[in-house]
């Protein structure tokens, strides 16, 4: 999808209040997703859909730090040998029914820490019990529990960002979320959750107006690591999300020998045949300038790639934003310094250190972080979005616990709060007055 169109559904829809109500015969994905409105969500569960809830261990793990066991889901859960089940729940959402819903946990870190304080993160699919059951023409929502964020905004205004940077990205909401247990326990509340847009057919067909191409969610600290000519060894790693072709699984391979082996002439041509150049750079720095660990820069994982089929080339999506502006590793002590031409892990493969020794693709990027810097990811600019957007939800982390609403206003002022078990932790505002002064000097260093 074009910077241009992003950019012109984002200041049509993404801020505006809500003009139809969830039951309405009209109500389309882009009225959900708007941030004037809280949505309620109930989910009603039996005594035993409740109790299949938990990861339960299925396998003795992978061994490996983030890739899950063979054909678990990969990250922490999986890579222990647990899995999700799938369990029925009926859903009402703004007193709207949807019955027979499919409802699982969802997560990693966030669900080791969401599973001891009763707040964990939810995945809804409308459709798969009931077919034909959508929400806005969606089968599947998610429901994040923001239990990594204390200022309930990072993934939001991230994913808002990279929209705007012409990435596509999920659109969000939020949601209050209640429970209720049927014979056993009433109606509870659970907290404020941001309700995201799911990375599937739909979405692909929303961004790229597209029901075909190659959908990819890789996990590997070496981005694009070659293994092999037998497409057995890639499924694990890259977990493709729709059927792939022959061609699609071939294309992937001959990817990463180009990424792993290619000599930098064959690179330097052949890589814009693969990689939507624009769109990556694009992509590579609102992350970069975000500071985001937990991502294709350092832990390998939190990113989809779709092959577009209208041009065979990669384009990158961002997922799962609520470690960004420098929530992990840096928190609130050490200055926001990640360097603009080293944005990686060292030893963490090839692919970002040749796509950054590409002349052309190198311009391209550092003109994008400059015209960022200065315009998109102004402090000024991203203290207004914390000032339009606390007042909406702090209700809503009122109702939760006090331990949330004293982060919560710590972070919508400005100032560094601490966070279990990460400790002090620097909001987005301060980040943004450093990080943009850093970034601006790095940029002199780099003409």
């Amino acid at each position: 999808m074009s910077p241009a169109r992003i950019a012109c559904t984002l200041l049509c829809l993404a801020w505006s209040s809500h003009a139809a109500q969830i039951g309405d015969k009209h109500f389309t994905a882009d009225d959900l997703f708007q941030m004037t409105h809280i949505w309620k969500v109930e989910l009603t569960f039996t005594p035993d859909q409740w109790k299949h809830l938990p990861a339960h261990r299925v396998s003795g793990g992978s061994g490996q730090t983030l890739l899950g066991a063979p054909g678990l889901r990969n990250g922490l859960t999986g890579a222990a040998g647990m899995t999700f089940d799938w369990v029925h729940a009926d859903l009402k959402i703004d007193g709207i029914p949807f019955h027979d819903i499919a409802v699982r946990y969802k997560g990693n870190g966030t669900y080791r820490r969401g599973i001891s304080t009763g707040k964990v993160s939810l995945k809804l699919d409308l459709n798969k019990y009931v077919k034909g059951q959508k929400l806005a023409k969606l089968d599947k929502i998610n429901l994040a529990s923001e239990i990594a964020d204390g200022t309930y905004m990072n993934e939001d205004i991230s994913y808002r960002l990279f929209r705007e940077a012409g990435v596509p990205a999920p659109r969000t909401s939020y949601a209050r979320v209640y429970i209720t247990i049927t014979g056993e326990k009433p109606q509870y509340y659970r907290g404020l959750y941001s309700l995201t847009e799911d990375v599937d057919e739909s979405y692909i067909d929303h961004w790229f107006h597209s029901h075909d191409g190659a959908l990819f969610k890789p996990v590997m600290h070496a981005p694009f690591t070659y293994m092999g000519e037998d497409w057995k060894n890639y499924v694990q790693a890259y977990a493709p999300k729709l059927d792939l072709t022959d061609a699609q699984k071939r294309s992937l391979i001959e990817f990463t020998k180009l990424v792993n082996s290619g000599a930098d002439a064959d690179f330097n041509a052949k890589i814009g045949d693969y990689v939507d150049l624009d769109e990556f750079a694009r992509f590579l720095a609102i992350s970069v300038w975000a500071m985001d660990y937990d991502s294709i820069l350092f832990n390998g994982q939190n990113y989809y790639v779709y092959q577009n089929p209208k041009t065979n080339k990669y384009n990158f999506l961002p997922w799962d934003q609520d470690e960004t502006f420098a929530k992990v590793g840096f928190g609130g002590t050490r200055p926001p310094d990640l360097n603009i031409l080293q944005p990686y892990r060292q030893g963490g493969g090839k692919f970002l250190a040749r796509m950054l020794a590409v002349l052309a693709f190198r311009s391209l990027y550092l003109k994008y972080i400059a015209d960022y810097n200065g315009n998109l990811l102004r402090p000024d600019r991203l203290a207004a979005m914390v000032d339009e957007l606390a007042p909406i939800i702090r209700p809503a982390v009122k109702e939760e616990s006090p331990d949330a609403l004293a982060m919560f206003d710590a972070a919508a002022a400005g100032d560094s709060f601490v966070m279990p078990p990460w400790g002090a932790i620097r909001p987005l505002k301060p980040f943004a007055e450093m990080r943009s002064k850093i970034v601006a000097e790095q940029l002199k260093k780099a003409q």
